[in-house]
């Protein structure tokens, strides 16, 4: 890895990691900062390939776990945020804008129904706590519960994909000046 993209792997999984601290200490159990992670990792890896990226989500992991031990944002952000992160990559070249969309929009609904099912079960088994999804999946039930994050996590794929493309675009603009 060349030292530009080392430098951009640590700034951000230090900015990742400051974010899942936050979470975890002063506002728990909020998913739209973990899923500013997940745009950052989309970034990380536009900009630094797949080696960067997959350094990213590990130094990332890694370190969330020290800070935060195993809780469910610690669980949250490796069942969910950070695998999404690497689909996301590996699913670049299909968009929401063309026909493609029939083959990332199963890809990614399947991948976060089975995330919520995982994140449900592991939240319970292993912290002793409750998600938010684990609270309405005792009012609704686990399938109905999965079900509906997966569904409403699809604009957030379409919104973050589109937002790391302008990102990482802007990124390297201001990168080769």
């Amino acid at each position: 890895m060349k030292t530009k993209s080392i430098a951009y792997v640590a700034v951000f999984c230090a900015l990742a990691v400051a974010i899942s601290a936050l979470v975890h200490y002063v506002i728990p159990a909020k998913t739209a900062p973990l899923a500013l992670i997940s745009l950052i990792g989309l970034v990380a890896f536009s900009l630094t390939g797949w080696g960067g990226g997959i350094a990213f989500v590990a130094v990332t992991g890694i370190l969330t776990f020290v800070f935060t031990g195993l809780s469910v944002t610690f669980f949250a952000l490796a069942v969910v945020f950070l695998p999404y992160s690497v689909i996301a990559y590996a699913l670049k070249k299909l968009s929401y804008t063309n026909k493609t969309v029939f083959i990332r929009a199963p890809v990614v609904f399947v991948f976060f129904f089975v995330n919520a099912l995982l994140l449900m079960t592991l939240s319970a088994l292993v912290t002793g706590a409750q998600s938010a999804l684990y609270e309405v999946q005792g009012k609704i039930g686990i399938w109905f519960t999965a079900l509906l994050f997966a569904m409403i996590c699809l604009p957030a794929d379409f919104l973050l994909s589109s937002v790391a493309v302008i990102v990482s675009d802007r990124l390297n603009k201001t990168k080769k000046r």
